[in-house]
């Protein structure tokens, strides 16, 4: 409470950082008053946000790294680790899901309310909203070449937005669940869409047709973890209990099959080893690095060039792609651009949510406890249980670390490949960021991890995790602890390069 009376008027003074405000007394009405209030610090300087963080997502093209939280929305300079703009209440409701559109200039926000609004990411101004949901939204997504805004809630609907400018109108939405949907991927690259919900079923949806290509049953618990191994040609899955699935998609010849099961195992000082939930999972796949994240705030680190190698001599293809040979099989091919159908998709999900029982509470933390009896393995047309193709031991678990002191809520794998031609690169490399320059191209490679989690905290990592720092709000002129591998050299490279290539496009 700044005094006792009315506020006439407010300004900011940029060059002082002092906010000016006027007004008149409660008492003595005549007796107009101006007070000079100066900024000192936010009320946790060492943390990114006052609340829990929802998501952490870098553009390329901004330099920037945005964050969410309650109903707050972050800017940061990527480069200096600087926070540039802060955008207060920018919903209603406690935001849930973020995602940036195909130019990175706008913000798509989802919150507990069911509602979607588009956020000009320069100064915050909401756009529009789109029709909203009947439940929270749990995630969203952004198909560039299509510009369509993929998004899902509790409800069990998945919806899918046409990006038209003025004009937002629903294309397709999809009833494919009976229970809360908690996970939603999709791959540009294999045209697919992936959902799952608490009763533990799986889902894949073909974009242009919104059909349903495939269901996976083999989880009973909640699904925690869904992502996309695109150059592996698979996708991940994640349940309460911790078990990890790995599924084989098209263009696999044998598709939809399970091809290994472990379990997320993590090392929290000073516990012993105990069992977690896994949350997020990315691959770096020059390096064969399955990197998954989970509810304790650890990152384990995983091997996967065996499983690739297996997968290859299983049903590996030739350079034609057809007969068998010791290629891992190509992406299908790009199809003309083309919105998805209009309409409505109805898949009657017969899964509901099973109540969990003490045995199963009791194992989620024992490592002693095979959570593998709890899963459901479908069946083949014989009857047989189809059981996993690779033993566990064939994915192994290079390292791990603690990240966070509580749930990692997303995790980014941040690639970058910048070619310098003929000129040197700028600057000493940062110590932990993977760095691979050659001397003959000067390319330069910058490879790490963006954490959020709730506990307020956004860091910095490098992929033998190794700390490259974390956001912290108080920091006002120097970041103390930020070591970002992309440069400022780096971004001016790309920045001309952008501009050359979209110069030839012209000419």
């Amino acid at each position: 409470r700044v005094f006792d009376g009315t506020v006439t008027s407010i300004t900011y003074v940029s060059r002082l950082d002092r906010i000016l405000v006027a007004g008149i007394g409660s008492r003595e009405r005549k007796v107009h008053k101006m007070y000079a209030l100066d900024y000192e610090r936010p009320a946790a300087p060492e943390v990114a946000d006052e609340g829990p963080l929802v998501r952490a997502i870098y553009s390329p093209i901004n330099s920037t790294v945005t964050t969410a939280s309650v109903r707050t929305v972050r800017v940061w300079d990527a480069t200096s680790g600087l926070l540039r703009k802060t955008y207060g209440n920018v919903t209603d409701a406690t935001i849930t899901a973020m995602c940036l559109d195909g130019r990175e200039r706008r913000l798509i926000i989802g919150d507990e309310a069911g509602v979607i609004g588009i956020y000009n990411i320069l100064n915050g101004t909401l756009i529009q909203k789109l029709e909203s949901h009947s439940a929270d939204i749990c995630a969203l997504g952004y198909c560039s070449s299509s510009k369509c805004i993929l998004s899902a809630s509790w409800a069990g609907r998945v919806s899918i937005h046409l990006d038209s400018g003025d004009k937002m109108r629903i294309l397709r939405q999809i009833d494919g669940h009976a229970t809360d949907i908690t996970c939603m991927v999709y791959s540009i690259d294999l045209g697919l869409i992936g959902t799952a919900c608490t009763s533990g079923a799986l889902r894949m949806w073909e974009f242009q047709d919104v059909k349903l290509t495939a269901s996976f049953e083999a989880h009973t618990t909640e699904v925690t973890l869904l992502a996309f191994l695109d150059e592996y040609r698979c996708f991940i899955s994640g349940d309460f209990l911790g078990n990890l699935i790995i599924w084989t998609i098209s263009p696999w010849k044998e598709r939809h099959v399970p091809v290994v099961q472990f379990e997320f195992i993590v090392k929290v000082p000073p516990e012993d080893f105990t069992r977690d939930t896994p949350t997020s999972a990315a691959l770096h796949a020059p390096t064969h690095t399955l990197y998954i994240a989970g509810s304790k705030g650890v990152v384990n680190a995983y091997d996967t060039s065996a499983l690739l190698e297996a997968l290859i001599q299983w049903q590996g293809v030739d350079v034609t792609g057809k007969q068998k040979g010791k290629m891992c099989p190509p992406l299908p091919p790009r199809q003309i651009v083309r919105n998805p159908r209009e309409g409505r998709s109805f898949v009657p999900d017969p899964r509901f949510n099973r109540p969990f029982s003490d045995d199963i509470l009791l194992a989620s933390g024992d490592v002693t406890k095979d959570v593998a009896q709890y899963l459901d393995w479908p069946r083949d047309k014989s009857g047989a249980e189809m059981r996993c193709k690779f033993p566990n031991t064939i994915v192994k678990k290079r390292f791990g670390w603690v990240a966070h002191d509580d749930s990692i809520k997303s995790m980014q794998l941040i690639q970058e490949k910048f070619d310098l031609g003929s000129s040197a690169a700028g600057g000493e490399d940062p110590e932990g960021a993977a760095t691979n320059n050659a001397s003959s191209h000067n390319v330069l490679e910058a490879v790490c991890i963006l954490t959020a989690s709730t506990d307020q905290r956004v860091r910095l990592w490098g992929p033998d995790g190794g700390s490259l720092g974390n956001l912290r709000q108080g920091d006002r002129t120097k970041a103390k602890l930020w070591k970002f591998p992309v440069t400022d050299e780096m971004v001016r490279v790309r920045r001309s390069n952008d501009a050359q290539q979209l110069m030839m496009q012209v000419i």
